[in-house]
């Protein structure tokens, strides 16, 4: 496979279960904070598999939280400059 990703200038939010750990001992952006301007991390409990059954609604809230930023209703979350990476 020849696909090289290319950087990406805006915003990528993660949302990192702590089985993530696992692959990524040492990079919270697992891989993203090498492409992306702007990686904001969240961690969840559990895995991928437990993100989608039993932690659903903590995925649920992240998501919502960045739709009604996103709308308008809450600026916080798009104010950080470029190249910042946040943490939660």
């Amino acid at each position: 496979m020849n696909y090289r990703p290319k950087p990406y200038s805006g915003r990528v939010i993660l949302l990192r279960t702590q089985a993530a750990q696992v692959s990524y001992p040492t990079d919270l952006t697992a891989g993203w904070g090498k492409l992306a301007a702007q990686v904001d991390v969240h961690h969840l409990p559990g895995d991928h598999i437990t993100c989608q059954t039993e932690h659903i609604g903590d995925v649920a809230e992240h998501i919502a939280k960045y739709l009604r930023a996103y709308h308008g209703e809450d600026e916080r979350l798009f104010r950080p400059a470029a190249g910042d990476c946040r943490f939660t």
